[in-house]
């Protein structure tokens, strides 16, 4: 039989755990929208812009798929990705 104290702490991490978990896990899915996107639309992207993919916040991404019929050119997406940039 587990104490009350024993139990919170535990439960709490549980749920930050699954939280982040699930954060994660939409970021990817973001991420991995965006890229097909971009692919359907400029072809096979350089290696440059699918590192800033995985190291831009979620926020440009949306950016990117919401305004992804006005983008001309990779470098305007290159620049998007610029401004959306994680910091380490």
């Amino acid at each position: 039989m587990s104490s009350a104290l024993y139990k919170s702490p535990f439960e709490a991490g549980k749920e930050e755990g699954i939280a982040i978990g699930k954060e994660e896990g939409k970021a990817e899915g973001k991420i991995e929208l965006v890229e097909k996107l971009l692919t359907k639309k400029f072809g096979i992207l350089p290696a440059k812009i699918l590192k800033k993919l995985s190291n831009t916040k979620i926020y440009y991404l949306n950016l990117i798929v919401e305004n992804i019929f006005d983008l001309n050119s990779l470098a305007e997406v290159e620049q998007s990705l610029d401004y959306g940039l994680e910091e380490d």
